[in-house]
């Protein structure tokens, strides 16, 4: 008897946000050209180099929760957004989204954009209750950062303003 995968999954579903931070440390990086709106695999010439590093670094390396804001160059590349990526500048104010209960289904994702009423999870509290979990304010997703060293996790969605979002192609 053979096992076969089910149908309909393949590797495609298991795409997964990445994050490059201006001073990271890696081997894999990309180098933004901020005046074509685009970033690249390879160095190039007048351009910002971004590492990439775990997404649970990014509290205090990329946004400051006391000041709710960027604090250090980041861009998110998103697999669903066809591989552009969400470029994140210093000094953008952010609004910090906080999930956390028993269980957080996820229903907003990084890169989307979202309205006052758009809902970001739906959370199992320890009552058995569900409870909707909405943005509050319009925005895009930027990142959504786990805290695993909490019982339950904390999930934060950080959402930036619309005029404050810069994308960026892929480049050649």
């Amino acid at each position: 008897m053979t096992v076969s995968e089910p149908s309909g999954y393949g590797p495609e579903d298991y795409r997964f946000p990445e994050l490059y931070v201006e001073g990271g440390e890696s081997s894999k990086c990309v180098w933004v050209d901020e005046a074509r709106g685009r970033y690249l695999r390879r160095p190039c010439e007048g351009c910002v180099k971004l590492c990439l590093i775990p997404y649970e670094e990014a509290w205090m390396k990329v946004v400051d929760p006391l000041r709710a804001e960027i604090v250090r160059r980041a861009a998110v590349v998103i697999p669903w957004e066809d591989y552009r990526a969400l470029y994140l500048r210093p000094g953008v104010k952010v609004k910090l989204v906080e999930a956390r209960g028993v269980d957080v289904s996820h229903v907003g994702f990084e890169g989307e954009r979202v309205r006052e009423r758009s809902v970001l999870a739906y959370i199992l509290t320890g009552k058995g209750e569900t409870r909707t979990l909405r943005a509050g304010e319009k925005g895009i997703v930027a990142l959504i950062l786990t805290d695993f060293s909490v019982a339950p996790p904390r999930y934060t969605y950080t959402l930036i303003p619309e005029e404050d979002a810069v994308w960026l192609e892929p480049g050649q």
